[in-house]
């Protein structure tokens, strides 16, 4: 399996000092044989449309692998957001 860390997205430096607490563990699948970087590709967007929904910060490791094209990603948001995240995540479930 290939141990991936996607780079920021943004110029902004990282936040100093913050407690980063583990919220969810995805796995990601795309269709048998899918290449690697349209895989990579579409969770990083998958990442940004989650963290723009939800609105708050994400760290996240993500491990891929190619054939059964699929990722695991263990997320993680600042400890100052985790009600956000939380309350957030209950009411898109309910939209």
């Amino acid at each position: 399996m290939n141990a991936v860390l996607h780079q920021s997205t943004s110029d902004q430096k990282p936040r100093q000092k913050t407690t980063w607490v583990r919220v969810a563990l995805l796995t990601l699948t795309s269709p048998n044989l899918t290449p690697l970087d349209l895989h990579k590709a579409k969770v990083q967007s998958f990442l940004f449309r989650l963290s723009t929904r939800l609105r708050v910060h994400l760290a996240v490791v993500v491990g891929s692998e190619a054939g059964n094209t699929h990722s695991h990603l263990a997320i993680a948001v600042p400890d100052d957001e985790v009600g956000r995240f939380l309350l957030s995540v209950r009411k898109h479930r309910l939209a």
